[in-house]
C-alpha cells in the first residue's frame, strides 16, 4: 500500500492534463486520429520522439496498454507495447507520437532498459519497415545530496485529520498523506482558482480493462475528480500505474492491457528499406 501511494503522488503531478495534446473529435469514431494522415506525408519530418522512456524493473515482452483521453468533444486513443528485447534495450511500439496521422501508424522505438533511454526510433505503417526519425532526450540530472524530509502537519478535513506534509508552490497549497493509507494521497488543495479535498477514503475496486480485471484504488474528491491507480505490473509499466484520471473537463486512463504484443512493425529492415527507396 505504501508503494501505491508514492506511485499516486508522482502520477499526480504527472497526469495533470498533459495528455490532452492531439486527438480525434468524437463524432469521427475515435481510433486515435485519422484525417491528418494523407497519401504522400513523409512522416519522418513531422514526428520525433522524446525520452526518457522509463518502464521500471517488472516490464517485459509482450506488455501492452490502450489508453484514451477525452476533452472538449475530442478524444485520443493509442497504444504501448513492449514488443522484443535487444541484449540491455527493450523494442517498443507506441502510436502515441501518431495518433494524429492515421490509425496504422506507429513509431519504434529501441529504449535502453536501465535508464529508459530512447537510442534510436523509427515511424511507419503496421506491416512495414520504418524509417529513422529524430530522437531528443532530456535525462533527469542528480538530486541534489542532504535533501531534507519535509515536516508532517496535521491537515484537517471532513474525514478526519490525517498527518501530511504540506507544500505552498505559487500560492497554492496542498497537503499530501505522510502515514498509513492515507500516504501518498492528496488530501486538500487551496489555491486562488478553486481547491478540493478528498471526500471518500481511499477503497479498493475491480476494473475490467478489455477482458483483464486489475485492481484499483480509488480516490474521489468534492469537486467530482476521481482517480483509480493500479498496481498491476503492465499498467505501471507502460502508464504509470495509472487506469483512471478524471475532472469535469476531461478524462484519460486505459481502455485495456494484454501480456501478448507481437511486433507490427517490421524490425531491423529499416536500413534495406531506406536502399531501395534511394534506388
Amino acid at each position: 500500500m505504501k508503494k501505491l501511494g508514492i506511485a499516486l503522488l508522482a502520477s499526480t503531478l504527472i497526469f495533470g492534463g498533459c495528455d490532452l495534446l492531439g486527438g480525434k473529435k468524437e463524432e469521427d469514431g475515435g481510433g486515435g486520429g485519422g484525417g491528418g494522415g494523407g497519401a504522400g506525408m513523409d512522416l519522418t519530418k513531422m514526428v520525433q520522439v522524446y525520452g526518457p522512456k522509463a518502464y521500471g524493473d517488472k516490464a517485459a515482452v509482450g506488455m501492452k496498454v490502450t489508453s484514451e483521453s477525452k476533452a472538449g468533444g475530442t478524444t485520443s486513443t493509442w497504444t504501448i507495447a513492449i514488443v522484443g528485447e535487444d541484449g540491455d534495450n527493450w523494442l517498443v511500439e507506441s502510436s502515441q507520437e501518431t495518433m494524429a496521422y492515421g490509425k496504422d501508424s506507429l513509431v519504434g522505438m529501441v529504449v535502453q532498459k536501465s535508464d529508459g533511454k530512447v537510442l534510436s526510433a523509427v515511424v511507419g505503417k503496421k506491416g512495414e519497415a520504418g524509417k529513422e526519425i529524430k530522437v531528443n532526450n532530456t535525462m533527469p540530472g542528480k538530486a541534489p545530496a542532504g535533501g531534507k524530509t519535509p515536516a508532517t502537519v496535521d491537515c484537517k478535513i471532513a474525514l478526519g485529520t490525517f498527518k501530511a506534509y504540506l507544500s505552498d508552490a505559487g500560492g497554492t497549497k496542498t497537503w499530501i498523506g505522510s502515514e498509513g493509507d492515507m500516504m501518498g494521497v492528496m488530501l486538500k488543495v487551496e489555491a486562488a482558482a478553486g481547491g478540493k479535498e478528498l471526500k471518500e477514503k481511499p477503497s479498493m475496486v475491480d476494473v475490467d480493462l478489455g477482458g483483464t480485471s486489475v485492481k484499483c484504488r480509488k480516490l474521489v474528491w468534492d469537486n467530482g475528480d476521481v482517480m483509480m491507480m493500479t498496481e498491476h505490473d503492465a499498467v505501471k509499466a507502460l502508464a504509470y500505474g495509472m487506469v483512471k484520471n478524471s475532472t469535469k473537463q476531461y478524462s484519460s486512463g486505459v481502455t485495456a492491457v494484454s501480456m501478448d504484443a507481437k511486433p507490427e512493425l517490421k524490425w531491423g529492415e529499416e536500413k534495406e528499406e531506406e536502399k531501395k527507396e534511394e534506388k
